[in-house]
């Protein structure tokens, strides 16, 4: 949302190509989360890292005045001072750094949850070996 409110500025257009790609993206992965969910949420983890990137990417570009330079500092809209909880004297770079901040916090929420899970299937997996040994000590 923040963007596309930001994106209200350049015009129709621009909001339009806006919402079309958002309605191919969402029409892909709806059909790739059917075909294959492992994928779907490897591919979002993938979006998720190269976002933070791009985020990083363009904190450089404001810090070096290329990004939004022109009319002066662009204020960012207010559903994202309200979102991300910033002051009201916020600069577009205070909301860049929030949003990065974000997903890199889900991708280490993620990558948590991954290792959790390889913990369990290795548990699972010595107990399962620890049963066929007690087993076979049984017939023996």
């Amino acid at each position: 949302m923040t963007f596309l409110e930001l994106g209200e500025k350049k015009g129709p257009l621009f909001r339009a190509a806006v919402v079309v790609a958002q309605g191919v993206m969402w029409n892909f992965f709806f059909l790739l989360y059917l075909a294959s969910p492992n994928t779907a949420h490897a591919f979002v983890g993938f979006l998720e890292e190269e976002a933070v990137k791009t985020y990083t990417h363009a904190l450089q570009e404001i810090d070096a005045g290329r990004l939004w330079p022109v009319d002066g500092p662009v204020k960012p809209p207010a559903i994202a001072v309200a979102y991300w909880k910033l002051p009201e004297d916020a600069s577009m770079r205070d909301v860049i750094l929030a949003i990065r901040a974000g997903e890199m916090e889900r991708e280490r929420g993620k990558e948590k949850e991954r290792e959790k899970k390889k913990r369990k299937k290795r548990v699972r997996a010595r107990e399962r070996k620890n049963k066929q040994k007690t087993h076979s000590l049984s017939f023996s």
